[in-house]
């Protein structure tokens, strides 16, 4: 009896150990992410990575963010640790993070690096379609241990697009071209979140076959591709807003007929649940163009 009394302790020793362990999810780098204790300490590289670990149901759990993260509105009391390009390595690692969220391909390498070599647990993210949206909520519920909160948000991003599918993309399509940048002139292929919002809401994106996510073009080509609606952010460049910037190119059909669409830039940008907020709101104004086109201007072959 004495013997067994001694095995009961180790054997509840081990159990717990290998349940701790079992607490893992695969990021976007392909990587087994695994914690041996519950995480109550994480930090934020990106605003998108703010606004997925709120949709996961861990923002009360976020003790550092970057300085650009600005949703939801209760992060503005949390600590900021820098912004890109000059993040400081010392204030994330004074917070002792049992988590460090970062964006694969939007954080410098460097800096990622370096956190690793500290020891850092990082888990990266890289959605670039409202399935992936979903699919990384749920992961950092499940390494949170806040699977009901993160299921309610990734259930609910999947039912609107899916009714946003249904209700737009098969509609007579609508050629875009979306401006990211005027000088140089730069935009989005079909890969980016703005390409996919742009698609569910039956807009054919006249750069979506770029090699680049976000190619330079030149005015030459966009002149060729000659599109139904120019849309962009909502910033002023240079004093100008996006009508006074295009309306010396009155040959293009979208600034012949003033088909100009202006959408919140964090909302569209980001890869978050609040990119379906965006993609509403496209939606709405892209049926506007439709509704005063010509039938034979507004009727394109879905590619």
């Amino acid at each position: 009896m004495r013997h067994f009394l001694l095995i009961i302790p180790f054997m509840l020793f081990s159990m717990n150990s290998l349940y701790a362990a079992s607490i893992c999810a695969r990021d976007d780098a392909g990587r087994q992410v695994c914690t041996s204790k519950p995480i109550q300490r994480i930090v934020s590289l990106s605003p998108g990575s703010t606004e997925l670990i709120f949709a996961a149901g861990g923002g009360d759990r976020v003790v550092g963010i970057d300085e650009h993260s600005d949703y939801p509105p209760s992060v503005s009391t949390i600590q900021r640790i820098g912004g890109y390009p000059n993040i400081s390595i010392e204030s994330i690692v004074a917070l002792k993070p049992d988590l460090i969220v970062a964006w694969a391909g939007g954080n410098s390498p460097q800096l990622t690096s370096m956190l690793e070599s500290f020891g850092s647990n990082l888990f990266y993210i890289n959605p670039v379609n409202f399935t992936e949206i979903s699919s990384v909520i749920r992961r950092l519920g499940s390494l949170l241990e806040t699977m009901p909160e993160a299921s309610e948000s990734a259930d609910a991003v999947d039912r609107q697009y899916q009714a946003l599918k249904a209700q737009y993309s098969f509609k007579p399509a609508i050629t875009v071209f979306y401006e990211i940048w005027n000088n140089p002139l730069m935009t989005i292929n079909r890969n980016h979140i703005i390409g996919q919002v742009i698609e569910v809401c039956g807009g054919k994106n006249v750069y979506a076959n770029a090699s680049a996510q976000v190619p330079r073009i030149s005015m030459e080509s966009l002149l060729a591709a000659n599109p139904q609606v120019i849309s962009s952010s909502t910033f002023i460049k240079d004093g100008k807003t996006i009508e006074e910037r295009w309306s010396n190119w009155k040959t293009i059909t979208a600034v012949k007929n003033s088909a100009f669409i202006t959408i919140d830039g964090d909302r569209i940008s980001r890869p978050t649940p609040r990119a379906l907020e965006a993609a509403k709101e496209l939606c709405k104004k892209l049926d506007a163009v439709r509704a005063f086109q010509s039938p034979q201007q507004s009727i394109v072959k879905q590619p």
